[in-house]
């Protein structure tokens, strides 16, 4: 995906997460920790794709259960949802069918179709099935939506409803297990807004 459409996805995880009353994540940081794979190298150069990723994700989140510093857990929580982004976009999972021309025309087109369903207000947490989700862990979850997603025709908005469904309920995975845990009732809210 394009660092635009990591921002856009950043911003949508953020203040859903914010709705349900976790006001700890530094937005600024969390941002950033979303576009930071695609601009420094060692982590540019890991494959951005469930099978050469998967661990490293499951061993990020791991470590984020222990880490007290705000400013590092919401960089390291939005390098983790960059991963999880990236898993679910057609030109990493099937990295063979896509040449760059195509892979980057594919993420200008998966960009700009984020951008008009948001505007029309068709990412809410009800359309992405969130409630459906939670009650796992993030290693079951993550792999049930990476199932579902290969059974599924390629398409763009697939590659966009995975993607917020993956970071926004890994996000909740992880921040529940963190010492900036979310409320213990959590109400999901409509990510519709911001």
């Amino acid at each position: 995906m394009l660092v635009n459409t990591h921002v856009l996805i950043g911003n949508k995880v953020y203040n859903y997460l914010k709705r349900q009353g976790f006001f700890n994540l530094r937005k600024n940081s969390f941002i950033y920790g979303n576009i930071k794979p695609d601009l420094l190298l060692p982590l540019f150069s890991r494959g951005h794709n469930f099978k050469e990723s998967f661990n490293f994700v499951l061993e990020e989140g791991e470590k984020l259960s222990s880490l007290e510093e705000i400013e590092k857990f919401s960089v390291s929580l939005g390098v983790i949802n960059h991963f999880l982004a990236d898993f679910f976009c057609a030109p990493h999972y099937s990295k063979e069918k896509f040449n760059l021309s195509n892979h980057m025309k594919y993420e200008f087109a998966l960009h700009n179709t984020f951008r008009k369903l948001d505007k029309n207000k068709l990412l809410t947490a009800e359309n992405l099935q969130i409630n459906s989700l939670l009650g796992g862990n993030i290693k079951d979850t993550i792999t049930a939506l990476e199932k579902e997603y290969r059974k599924k025709s390629p398409s763009i908005e697939n590659d966009i409803f995975f993607a917020l469904r993956a970071t926004t309920i890994s996000s909740y995975y992880i921040l529940n297990k963190s010492p900036f845990t979310l409320p213990s009732t959590l109400e999901l809210a409509d990510i519709s807004h911001g």
